[in-house]
């Protein structure tokens, strides 16, 4: 299966120092067609939850540097993907289809 894996101090050393020595992140996503809504949402959701447990030292009271934390760990996650899998998560989506009832 593959996934992506990344340490907190790697992906957000620039940004936030002093959490370096976060906890490592891994998202898997090799299970998943990105060109499916809902498995764009199922890897939104592990992404999201990577990035809380990566940035989660940061104290509830600095809830701009968390959330700053969280868009670089996403950030960071979505750039490591294969760049065929990178283009299909960023790829505009049709609309679904919608039927007239008679």
């Amino acid at each position: 299966m593959n996934s992506i894996s990344f340490a907190g101090g790697f992906a957000l050393a620039l940004a936030l120092p002093a959490f370096a020595a976060a906890a490592p992140a891994t998202v898997p996503y090799g299970d998943l067609d990105f060109s499916r809504p809902n498995d764009v949402a199922a890897f939104n959701a592990r992404l999201e939850t990577a990035a809380a447990a990566v940035c989660a030292e940061i104290p509830n009271v600095e809830l701009g540097r968390r959330s700053s934390c969280k868009q670089a760990v996403r950030l960071e996650a979505v750039a490591r993907l294969p760049a065929q899998r990178r283009a299909a998560l960023t790829a505009p989506k049709a609309p679904p289809i919608e039927i007239a009832r008679r």
